[in-house]
């Protein structure tokens, strides 16, 4: 869900993506796209500041796996969640995943310049370990969490697409 102070709320409503599975060990990548066409054709990203927030719902069972990139309409990106191993988070969930082909159930985490912690900092929660019954395994707890590149990255981006 990205907000833009508001006026995506009010002029374009909730963007909501389709769900998209992240099956383990297949090396792909995937990716999740929202539009929005409702801003005037010149109106761009002025400022870092004008994004408030992008928030996510997702669970996997691997922190480590992910590299989670907000790619805007004309190609400039934002890190959000670099691909990368960070000593003692490896094997922690995002969510209530599961290790199997059923859905789990996702947490909801927002990526906001006014958070003091990167996702692979945040505290962790115990859910259910779905490939050992009745053990638990971490889970970082949903909440707002700094991107790990600035959102100034998005700066001259237009606001549809």
């Amino acid at each position: 869900m990205l907000q833009l102070n508001d006026l995506f709320f009010g002029l374009c409503g909730l963007p909501v993506s389709v769900p998209t599975a992240l099956p383990d060990g297949t090396g792909a990548s995937y990716t999740s796209s929202i539009t929005a066409e409702c801003f005037d054709a010149n109106q761009v990203i002025t400022s870092g500041s004008d994004i408030l927030q992008v928030c996510i719902n997702i669970e996997h069972a691997f922190l480590g796996d992910l590299d989670i990139v907000l790619i805007a309409p004309n190609g400039n990106e934002v890190i959000l969640k670099p691909f990368s191993n960070f000593p003692g988070n490896e094997n922690v969930y995002l969510g209530e995943a599961t290790e199997n082909a059923t859905p789990g159930t996702g947490f909801e985490y927002c990526f906001t310049a006014s958070a003091t912690d990167l996702l692979v900092d945040g505290n962790t929660v115990q859910v259910p370990d779905t490939s050992n019954p009745g053990n638990t395994q971490p889970s970082i707890e949903a909440g707002d969490y700094l991107p790990f590149e600035s959102f100034d990255n998005l700066i001259g981006t237009p606001l549809n697409g």
